[in-house]
Order: structure tokens, then C-alpha cells, then sequence
């Protein structure tokens, strides 16, 4: 099986009429309206929340770090009552 590159379309849809125009038109040609700018030009990856979470990666790093320790305790609380239940106490 090969890898084959998907060329990307060139096409947007236009937000009064939704015909199909290229992305390089400012202006419909269909129904004259002004297009904007695409949504991924006026995107802006400012701070998450407002600022709410500082650093998203270390936020990350520290939630998957108390989930691999709740589950390391987890296994090991099982291991233990197993193990007790085997000697019979």
C-alpha cells in the first residue's frame, strides 16, 4: 500500500449565498457580497480560557500524573485484598 498526497481544494463557500468560490475572492462573484477573511486567518491561539489555565502543558502533564498514580494505587489496593483473601484472613 503507498501514501498518496490529497491536494487540498481551493474552495470556500460563500457566506450569503453558500456557492462555492475560490479562496483567493474577495468578493462573490455570484451575489457581489464582500467575503471576509477565512476563519483560520482570524484565529487567534491566544491564552486558554482567558488566561484562566497558564500553561496548558504543564496543567496536562500534572492531570495525566495524578491519573497514572490513581491508577498505580488502584492496582495496588487490588493486589493487596487479593492477596489477603488468598491467605484467608
Amino acid at each position: 500500500m503507498t501514501l498518496q498526497w490529497v491536494k487540498v481544494d481551493k474552495r470556500r463557500m460563500c457566506p450569503q449565498c453558500r456557492a462555492f468560490i475560490t479562496t483567493s475572492d474577495k468578493v462573490c462573484p455570484y451575489c457581489n457580497t464582500k467575503v471576509g477573511p477565512r476563519a483560520v486567518e482570524q484565529r487567534d491561539p491566544g491564552p486558554i480560557l482567558g488566561g484562566l489555565i497558564p500553561h496548558a502543558q504543564f496543567v496536562t502533564s500534572m492531570i495525566l500524573l495524578l491519573n497514572f498514580g490513581l491508577y498505580a494505587a488502584t492496582r495496588a489496593l487490588q493486589f493487596a485484598l487479593r492477596r489477603r483473601r488468598l491467605d484467608g484472613c
